[in-house]
């Protein structure tokens, strides 16, 4: 599925993609770029949560998602 991100704080976003769930990929990401942006901007990675993500599309194989 192709997720985005969307920073409550500022004007920041980010579009990737998964094959995990989507509480799998949420938890991932406070130990990714966007974990490092709210601690160094906001002083907590902790500010990520549910709400800032959406589902953009979901496909039923990686191979579908690639082309």
């Amino acid at each position: 599925m192709f997720i985005k991100f969307a920073c409550d704080l500022c004007d920041a976003d980010y579009v990737g993609y998964s094959g995990r769930y989507l509480y799998q990929r949420i938890a991932e990401h406070k130990y990714s770029a966007m974990g490092k942006h709210l601690l160094e901007v906001y002083g907590d990675k902790n500010l990520v949560s549910e709400d800032q993500f959406c589902v953009l599309k979901k496909f039923q194989r990686k191979f579908n998602c690639l082309i």
